[in-house]
């Protein structure tokens, strides 16, 4: 979400993440300029972004705030779920070793 502060400050490091993984965003509760705005000013690790204008899709994932980042294995399964931004150090201690999980 464009408006999100935590957003900006997590985008170097999906950027870094999408180096590794395919990552699909949701724009949550925001317009498509500003979506474009921010992606121009962030970068844009994502391989599609999904629009939420009214938040119907957070609900039904069981978002509360945002940024969250939910990691799904082959299946679709969601194997971890990260309330707030991703950090550096979240990535290395939890998102990439539940990555060295998933891949056989």
């Amino acid at each position: 979400s464009s408006w999100c502060e935590p957003c900006k400050l997590e985008a170097e490091n999906l950027e870094k993440l999408s180096d590794k993984i395919t990552i699909i965003g949701i724009a949550y509760k925001d317009k498509s300029g500003n979506i474009s705005k921010f992606l121009n000013n962030f970068g844009n690790p994502y391989q599609t972004i999904g629009i939420d204008p009214n938040g119907e899709i957070a609900i039904n994932w069981g978002v509360y705030g945002v940024p969250e980042t939910y990691l799904l294995d082959s299946d679709g399964v969601i194997v971890l779920r990260h309330a707030g931004p991703l950090t550096r150090q979240i990535i290395t201690d939890t998102f990439l070793p539940a990555l060295k999980d998933l891949r056989p």
